[in-house]
């Protein structure tokens, strides 16, 4: 089964997160390239200069500092990224420059006739010209319990609303938000972790997550949970007023 991710250029948890599911993916499911949807800050497109301003004045100063300088370790010192990612995995590297349904975008994905498209961290909403390219469809991680937490930072407003645990949730896109049924669904117990922590355990058992997903797919025997529209609410970036409250609250970055 021939696979394409669509992800984007995060330093800090995607390309680690994408060796491993790399690394542990079966060797019966071959990955034929991936393709580097442009970053994102507030849902919407950013460059370096925008994205310190938008960190600065959101999450406030500690927060800039802290994860300045683990930039600057990782881009100086580690170096791991997407592109070194994959190019240690022998990968073609695609990036996309504007809008991912575009028809060049598209040609690109064609070209490699994929059974199945895998979206990780991919920062823009696919249309069914992208979605229809491959016959089993595209899969989806949200790192947060569906339908319930659809939209950004769902591991972030968990913790705000102050639950006991956070889940995993894969599934097929569809032309909605976070709205496709779903395949797989595990949670995880929020104990005195920080936000980045819990990110970090949520994008390792989502790669598991994802596989088994793909497992399924490939079996064609399986059955999907409801993604219950009735029940679903939509969280979206979060204001500089709700990080003051994550934090009053005895919450961590």
């Amino acid at each position: 089964m021939k696979l394409i991710i669509l992800t984007q250029d995060d330093p800090f948890y995607l390309p680690e997160a994408i060796d491993y599911f790399l690394k542990t993916l079966p060797k019966n499911f071959k990955v034929q390239s991936i393709v580097l949807l442009p970053q994102t800050v507030s849902g919407r497109k950013t460059n370096f200069f925008l994205k310190i301003f938008d960190t600065f004045k959101i999450f406030g100063f500690w927060f800039f500092l802290k994860y300045t300088i683990r930039y600057l370790v990782q881009k100086i010192f580690i170096r791991k990224t997407i592109t070194k990612i994959s190019h240690e995995h022998n990968l073609p590297i695609y990036e996309v420059y504007g809008s991912i349904n575009n028809q060049e975008n598209v040609k690109y994905i064609k070209k490699f006739s994929p059974d199945i498209l895998i979206s990780i961290g991919a920062s823009q909403i696919f249309k069914k010209q992208i979605f229809n390219l491959a016959p089993c469809g595209c899969l989806n991680l949200h790192t947060g319990l569906l339908p319930r937490y659809r939209g950004l930072m769902p591991t972030f407003w968990a913790m705000l609303n102050g639950e006991n645990e956070i889940g995993i949730s894969v599934f097929e896109v569809d032309e909605g938000i976070d709205s496709g049924p779903i395949l797989i669904q595990k949670t995880i117990a929020i104990n005195a972790e920080t936000h980045s922590a819990i990110i970090k355990k949520t994008k390792k058992i989502g790669m598991d997550s994802i596989i088994e997903a793909i497992i399924l797919k490939s079996c064609g025997d399986y059955t999907t949970l409801k993604n219950d529209e009735s029940k679903a609410t939509y969280f979206g970036f979060p204001s500089r007023k709700d990080v003051k409250i994550f934090l009053k609250s005895g919450k961590r970055f």
